[in-house]
C-alpha cells in the first residue's frame, strides 16, 4: 500500500511539472522580457539585503527565468558568482566560479557548466524552480541534485527564482527542504 501511495504521489508531481513547464514555455517573449526585468530588480533587493560574498546561481535551461544580465552586473560589482556542476550522478552538486563567459562545456548531466576551476562553497544559492508552493518548497526536474546539495549545506541562504505562474499546490516529500525565499516578477516571498 505504501508503494502505491508513493507511486501516485510521484505521478502527481510529474503531472504538475508537465503542466507548469507547458505554461511557462508558452509565455510570450514580451511578457517574459518584462517579467525577467522585474525579477532582476527583486534579485538586486535580495542581494543587497543578504550581501553574500559567494553567490551560487544557475545557467537557465528550457524556459527558466533568465537572470544572466543581472548576474553579469553582480559579477562586476565584486561578488564571486559560482554555478552548479554535476560531477557524479545521484550526488550533490559542486559549485565552480563563473567569470562571465558563455558556457561551452557540459557537465555530466549535459547542462552548461564551468567544468574547470576551484570548487567554492556558496553563502547564498539562487535555485531555478519548475514549480513552488506557498510554503516555500520547490519542484525541480526530479533529479534530486539540489535536495542532496541543500542537505549538506547548513547556513546557506536559499531563494527560488520563478515566474509567478509557477506557483501551485503540492505536498513536499520528507527529504525536501523549504527555501528561505522565492523571487518572482511580483515579489520576494520569505518563509
Amino acid at each position: 500500500m505504501q508503494d502505491e501511495k508513493k507511486q501516485l504521489f510521484d505521478n502527481s508531481k510529474a503531472i504538475i511539472r508537465r503542466r507548469i513547464m507547458t505554461t511557462r514555455d508558452s509565455l510570450p517573449a514580451s511578457t517574459r522580457a518584462l517579467a525577467e526585468k522585474a525579477i532582476a530588480q527583486y534579485l538586486q533587493t535580495w542581494l543587497l539585503r543578504y550581501q553574500p560574498a559567494v553567490l551560487a546561481a544557475y545557467w537557465p535551461i528550457r524556459s527558466e527565468a533568465d537572470c544572466r544580465d543581472w548576474l553579469l552586473q553582480t559579477l562586476h560589482s565584486g561578488i564571486k558568482v559560482v554555478l552548479p556542476v554535476v560531477e557524479q550522478r545521484n550526488s550533490a552538486l559542486v559549485f565552480r566560479q563563473w567569470h562571465g563567459e558563455t558556457l561551452s562545456e557540459r557537465d555530466l548531466a549535459g547542462l552548461p557548466a564551468p567544468i574547470q576551476g576551484q570548487i567554492h562553497k556558496p553563502e547564498a544559492i539562487l535555485l531555478p524552480c519548475v514549480a513552488f508552493n506557498a510554503q516555500g518548497y520547490r519542484l525541480g526536474y526530479g533529479g534530486g541534485y539540489y535536495d542532496r546539495t541543500l542537505a549538506l549545506l547548513s547556513g546557506v541562504r536559499t531563494a527560488g527564482v520563478a515566474f509567478s505562474l509557477q506557483e501551485t499546490e503540492f505536498a513536499p516529500d520528507a527529504h525536501d527542504i523549504a527555501l528561505h525565499s522565492v523571487i518572482t516578477e511580483f515579489a520576494i516571498s520569505n518563509f
